[in-house]
C-alpha cells in the first residue's frame, strides 16, 4: 500500500501508524492507493505429503501469494523445518492463507495426512 502525505503549513496535524508507532504530520491531502500486481497467477494444485517439501521459491518480485488448502488433511506452512506440530500457519481442509506481509520469501509445506495447496501468485 502507498500512503502519499502532501506537504502543508497547516498547524493541525494528522496522526499516522508506521510499524505500531505514530507520528504527527501536516499535510492538506493524504492519498492512499493499493498496489496492483502486473501479473496473476493460478499455479497447478501441488499435493503435500508427511515430509516437508517447498511450496514456494524465494522470489522478491512477488507481492502477494495465497494458497488454499483444497485436500483432506492439514496444511502446514513455514519454513524447512515445519511441521504440523510447529506451523504457524495451519490450514484445515477448505482454509485459506494469504500472505502480504513478506510474501517473498522461500516457504515449504507438509501435511499430516495428505493435503493439496492450490495456490495463486501476484507480481
Amino acid at each position: 500500500m502507498l500512503v502519499k502525505l502532501v506537504a502543508s503549513t497547516d498547524t493541525d496535524r494528522i496522526p499516522v501508524d508506521v510499524g505500531g508507532a505514530t507520528i504527527n504530520v501536516n499535510a492538506t491531502t493524504v492519498v492512499v492507493t493499493k498496489n496492483h500486481p502486473a501479473t496473476d497467477t493460478l499455479q497447478a494444485p501441488a499435493a503435500v505429503g508427511n515430509a516437508a517439501a517447498q511450496l514456494l521459491a524465494a522470489d522478491a518480485a512477488r507481492m502477494v501469494w495465497r494458497v488454499r488448502n483444497a485436500g483432506p488433511g492439514l496444511l502446514a506452512i513455514g519454513d524447512a523445518t515445519v511441521t504440523v506440530n510447529n506451523a504457524v500457519i495451519l490450514l484445515s481442509p477448505g482454509d485459506i492463507w494469504t500472505e502480504d506481509d513478506v510474501p517473498q520469501l522461500q516457504r515449504y509445506a507438509v501435511s499430516d495426512s495428505n493435503a493439496t495447496a492450490a495456490l495463486e501468485v501476484l507480481k
